[in-house]
């Protein structure tokens, strides 16, 4: 089990292949070897509730940081100006592992809109304790992926944290995150090799 730290910013990728949709990505660079590692990738409603369908266990959330932020504007390598949040509003930045049986298998940075919550649902996200995607599901109402792209990167403070091989290849997605429609997040993950291989 990974002992996991504060951070006070994600992990950054160094790309090899992307910012590109999922078809269009897999048509230029190929697909993963694994179909379940295939789906996920093009999951467009909850990350969650789809690895618990194929595992049949529960996703819990680890805590790695999480801090309100004024200026969303972001960093040029996780967004693009298609992807912005709200101007407006208050935000909310948490990173988070994944994990399945007390194992990582995802790490998710998130920044997402407080301001329209319903109080218990606000709440909720603050605690931490709780995957978004089934967070949204059960207090907000529909959830759905939009603007998902696809890319593999090294990640060198990953790979380093993890003691992982230096040269490592991850899968990473970005999208916005919308309940009933409005956005609520945008979401940069990283899926690490233990959960597809």
């Amino acid at each position: 089990m990974h002992q996991v730290s504060l951070m006070s910013h994600p992990f950054l990728p160094q790309l090899i292949k992307g910012w590109l949709p999922p078809d269009l990505f897999f048509q230029q660079f190929g697909t993963p070897d694994s179909p379940r590692l295939h789906d996920a990738l093009r999951c467009t409603s909850s990350l969650t509730r789809y690895l618990e369908r194929q595992t049949q266990q529960t996703v819990r959330v680890r805590l790695a940081g999480q801090s309100p932020i004024v200026d969303a504007a972001g960093d040029a390598i996780l967004w693009t100006g298609q992807q912005n949040l709200p101007a407006a509003d208050a935000i909310l930045v948490r990173d988070a592992w994944l994990l399945l049986a007390d194992q990582a298998w995802i790490f998710a940075h998130s920044q997402v809109t407080v301001d329209h919550l319903a109080a218990e649902a606000r709440a909720a996200i603050e605690r931490g304790e709780e995957p978004l995607g089934s967070l949204f599901l059960e207090r907000e109402g529909q959830v759905e992926r939009t603007d998902l792209e696809l890319a593999l990167a090294e990640v060198p403070a990953l790979a380093s944290h993890l003691g992982h091989a230096t040269g490592q290849r991850y899968w990473c997605r970005r999208s916005l995150f919308r309940v009933n429609q409005s956005i609520r997040a945008r979401i940069f993950e990283i899926f690490l090799p233990v959960l597809f291989a």
